[in-house]
């Protein structure tokens, strides 16, 4: 992923160690000494008087306030914003990061990225990010998953960023592009079992249980052969919300858990793909 890349550099470049416990200030609605260029909990790159790409704004998902990120002019050159909060603890595996957003992009070539890095010990163990360009004039919600590549290590630390970039040659050259984000949140750790390990005869996929369900539900598939396997969720406008599975595995049954604390009440499709294999299922969320 092209701009969750480029977060490695100002990763390094911006790392400060001040521990929350739970996502620092996740729904915006604490600003410190009510300035809207300082969101309790984050560093900004603001640089008041100077340009203030990172504000708050009263059009929120929920509550009162949201985060509101634009392109601004400093001089003849445009700034896009940028966002990172501050280190916050964790003690288990979190399979997604999940929340809602508007956007919009001035060129095709904008992008709102989120971005989280997970920690054991001052060490990279897991990472996820989503690029967004599509155009959103309603809170949408977005939900990316963590992968984790040191498996056997409980992660204690986590960082998100959020910000806009101009992906072109040359980068943005107008200050137009603009979106907000709210409600943060940590999604369920991760879980994926193999339930059996004895060869099934075909590639099978079977409805959710229960279900309907409120918030969680139990996905089974079963694959007769070693296969490259996504299991993905869907909306009822063809949007991902989750990634359960995107990985390569043995023949066997496996068992997937999908919860949708932060989804609204509603049908999804999951759908489950390995080798020449494909196959959905409606499922419907009831809160």
């Amino acid at each position: 992923m092209k701009i969750c890349a480029k977060l490695l550099f100002i990763l390094i470049s911006v790392l400060q160690i001040n521990m929350f416990s739970q996502i620092p200030n996740s729904g915006f609605e604490n600003w410190v000494g009510g300035d809207p260029s300082i969101p309790e909990g984050w560093i900004t790159n603001n640089a008041s008087p100077a340009y203030t790409p990172i504000l708050r704004t009263d059009v929120a998902y929920t509550g009162q306030y949201a985060v509101y990120l634009r392109m601004v002019y400093f001089g003849s050159l445009v700034v896009p914003p940028f966002m990172q909060s501050n280190a916050f603890p964790v003690s288990e595996y979190h399979g997604s990061i999940q929340g809602y957003y508007q956007f919009y992009p001035f060129e095709d070539t904008e992008v709102l990225y989120i971005a989280a890095w997970f920690w054991e010990g001052g060490q990279i163990v897991g990472a996820g990010g989503i690029d967004i360009g599509n155009p959103a004039s309603t809170y949408t919600a977005f939900n990316f998953p963590i992968e984790y590549i040191r498996d056997s290590v409980v992660p204690d630390s986590a960082f998100i960023w959020i910000g806009m970039a101009d992906t072109s040659v040359g980068g943005p050259t107008q200050a137009a592009g603009y979106a907000y984000v709210d409600e943060l949140s940590l999604g369920p750790p991760t879980s994926v079992e193999e339930i059996s390990s004895i060869i099934p005869e075909n590639f099978e996929m079977k409805q959710n249980y229960p279900n309907p369900f409120n918030p969680s539900t139990k996905i089974e598939y079963s694959i007769p052969e070693a296969s490259f396997v996504q299991l993905k969720v869907y909306d009822i406008l063809g949007n991902e919300v989750a990634e359960l599975v995107n990985e390569e595995q043995s023949a066997g049954t496996y068992r997937a858990d999908f919860t949708a604390d932060n989804l609204a009440s509603g049908f999804y499709v999951a759908q489950l793909r390995a080798g020449d294999y494909s196959k959905t299922i409606k499922m419907s969320l009831l809160k």
